[in-house]
């Protein structure tokens, strides 16, 4: 079952529900796109996005599908389907995309394109 636990300095359930339902009937798929935040909570999509605080209440941000992506619970509008991204260039300021295109009569490909960001990506090196 979905839950938020956590492991150090001991391991404990955090949530593992929403509104009293278990955190499985809340969207389809798997949970993904699980970041950290500064006050110890987390946030995680999962048929949506939500934020978990450190004492467990859990809260629903939106109810968009995410996709492997979030960045500091806000949304960068974008002209496609993104299906991948990276921030790359010498300042990490370009955010390079892939997404996936299809349209009625057209056959299904993905097309790789940037866009210019006032976030900035990681400026260490990547591992």
């Amino acid at each position: 079952m979905p839950s938020v636990w956590e492991l150090a300095p001991e391991r404990k359930l955090i949530a593992d529900s929403y509104h009293d339902e278990p955190l499985e009937c809340q969207g389809a798929g798997v949970m993904d796109s699980v970041g950290a935040l500064h006050n110890g909570g987390v946030y995680f999509g999962f048929g949506g996005m939500y934020d978990v605080s450190p004492d467990g209440q859990v809260t629903k941000v939106f109810d968009k599908p995410i996709n492997d992506a979030a960045l500091s619970l806000g949304t960068i509008a974008a002209p496609r389907r993104l299906i991948d991204i990276a921030f790359s260039g010498s300042d990490k300021k370009t955010l390079f995309a892939v997404a996936e295109v299809a349209a009625p009569g057209m056959v299904e490909h993905d097309e790789v394109f940037t866009l210019q960001m006032v976030a900035q990506g990681y400026l260490g090196r990547g591992k």
